[in-house]
């Protein structure tokens, strides 16, 4: 039970709301299954597929949600939280043949090819959109960037 953990260093039981909570159950998570289930894998390493077919900005409980835009008939900007905790992790995939962007909360706090200060990146060039892919990942100062292409030919938009 996450609410019955006693984390060293707090006085309090509960790992829920710690700010290594990520951390904690990401370690954890080979050996033991929370009672909330938030690190529980089933679908290539993340816990739940969400279809947004508008803009969305991305919460600290999506974690390890793989978004998509399925359905989507215009653009879909995905906006991450401001704070890039250490752990968190999201996978955006684009289905729909529309740009798909995925941004900074806070300005210059991605890392992504050849950019150590990216504002955003972005599946946006027409015939280049369908199937291409981010995982995206906290290491406490910086969203790591991973960016996935279906083929050769596919185009990522960068913003600084």
């Amino acid at each position: 039970k996450a609410e019955r953990l006693l984390i060293g260093g707090q006085a309090n039981f509960g790992v829920t709301g710690n700010a290594n909570e990520h951390v904690v159950r990401t370690q954890m998570s080979s050996r033991f299954t929370f009672n909330d289930k938030l690190e529980g894998y089933s679908f290539g390493g993340v816990r739940d597929v969400v279809a947004k077919t508008t803009n969305y900005t991305v919460t600290e409980a999506d974690h390890d949600v793989m978004f998509t835009t399925r359905g989507a008939a215009g653009a879909v900007n995905f906006t991450l939280p401001t704070t890039a905790e250490k752990g968190l992790h999201y996978r955006f995939v684009n289905v729909a043949d529309q740009d798909m962007t995925v941004t900074a909360g806070t300005a210059d706090t991605m890392v992504t090819a050849n950019d150590a200060a990216a504002d955003s990146v972005a599946f946006s060039t027409a015939t280049e959109q369908i199937g291409g892919s981010f995982d995206v990942y906290g290491d406490g100062t910086s969203w790591l960037v991973i960016t996935h292409l279906p083929q050769t030919g596919h185009t990522v938009t960068i913003a600084t």
